[in-house]
């Protein structure tokens, strides 16, 4: 019951927030894109290495890349150690209502990256919170019926496996707005 309690104070301060977030809303290829922003979930080693992968992937595409990774075990740091675009956070970098507190976030939230990604296949207040306050020009994520902070949902229904997931992310900024 305190964690439901604590998720409505969370949204409600979030949506306030988020109704005055003032951006360029584009849709964006992403041959187009030149800043990608991503936010993850880095739980699994599994996870680790689709997240590498992909920032991989997009960088040979010439893109720049910046990651917000929770992780809830410091072993994975270690894991990133030689990357510098990745900013870390756990629960202590929390508020007690799921936002992020650091100056660091505020950075990443004005900055105005072409698109940001969400990798998140659970819905999480504290991404909602980088995602919805994120001057991003194109937010993209998994489709929610409760949740809209994203410019660009895809919609994966009951599968969840991740893989699957950055793979449909993959084609589907392939494909939008294709010349």
């Amino acid at each position: 019951m305190f964690n439901n309690l604590k998720n409505k104070i969370g949204y409600w301060l979030l949506d306030k927030k988020a109704a005055k977030v003032e951006r360029e809303v584009k849709f964006l290829n992403l041959n187009d894109a030149r800043e990608i922003a991503l936010v993850a979930n880095i739980d699994s080693i599994e996870k680790y290495k689709i997240i590498s992968d992909f920032i991989k992937w997009l960088r040979d595409k010439g893109k720049s890349v910046f990651v917000v990774a929770f992780v809830e075990n410091e072993e994975f740091k270690k894991f990133f150690a030689k990357e510098k675009s990745i900013l870390f956070f756990n629960k202590k970098n929390i508020t007690w209502y799921g936002k992020p507190r650091n100056v660091k976030y505020n950075d990443f939230i004005e900055k105005e990256f072409d698109i940001l990604i969400d990798t998140s296949l659970n819905q999480i207040i504290t991404f909602h919170y980088l995602v919805a306050l994120s001057k991003a020009k194109m937010k993209v994520g998994k489709y929610s019926e409760k949740y809209d902070y994203y410019d660009f949902v895809i919609d994966v229904g009951d599968n969840g496996d991740f893989a699957y997931f950055i793979n449909q992310i993959k084609h589907y900024l392939c494909e939008l707005n294709k010349k």
